[in-house]
């Protein structure tokens, strides 16, 4: 893969998988045994108007303001206070996705755990902010019956693999499982 975004998305459709095998329990248990990690920032389930009110987040890179401009027209993106053990579970993870990706610019950093039973709404990310990073996805933990639709192309990630997708186009989720989906999103040039 080329250090690219403009010719990573030249060569996506909608969804592009790079690997598999991602071991990703450890971190899964982690979250299990650590629930309040997912009550400190409620901002970008909160917003009005949010596609994401069926999430939770748990930020570990973002803007340095959780504003409108902050969140869409920055580029930067800042290490957030984190536990120790957190950071280093999800560094193992992303440590040979990054490698794989040929990433130089690591963007924002996040957890999102979408509820059994619920949606995230069909939206478009827009701004500076998307405009630059590529946008992906590494499932922690998925059941069948979680769809991920962007465009006209709907997928089933399971845990483990990475994915990255054209977050620039209108993307939802369903979790039509009886458990919450919990992936590891990251952005990167």
């Amino acid at each position: 893969m080329q250090n690219s975004s403009t010719t990573a998305l030249q060569e996506l459709v909608q969804f592009d998988k790079y690997l598999e095998g991602l071991e990703t329990a450890p971190l899964f248990n982690y979250l299990k045994a650590n629930k309040q990690l997912w009550k400190v920032n409620e901002k970008r389930q909160s917003f009005e108007g949010t596609p994401h009110k069926d999430t939770e987040t748990i930020f570990l890179r973002g803007p340095l303001e959780f504003t409108r401009e902050g969140y869409q027209e920055q580029l930067e993106a800042y290490d957030y206070d984190n536990p120790a053990k957190l950071i280093k579970l999800v560094s193992t993870i992303l440590r040979p996705c990054l490698e794989v990706l040929e990433i130089t610019k690591l963007g924002y950093v996040l957890i999102v755990n979408l509820k059994a039973g619920g949606l995230i709404d069909e939206h478009t990310d827009e701004g500076l902010y998307a405009q630059f990073y590529d946008r992906f996805h590494i499932p922690i933990f998925s059941e069948e019956g979680n769809e991920f639709t962007c465009g006209d192309e709907t997928v089933h990630m399971k845990a483990g693999e990475l994915w990255m997708f054209n977050h620039r186009e209108p993307h939802s989720v369903v979790n039509n499982s009886t458990k919450d989906r919990i992936h590891l999103i990251f952005d990167g040039v």
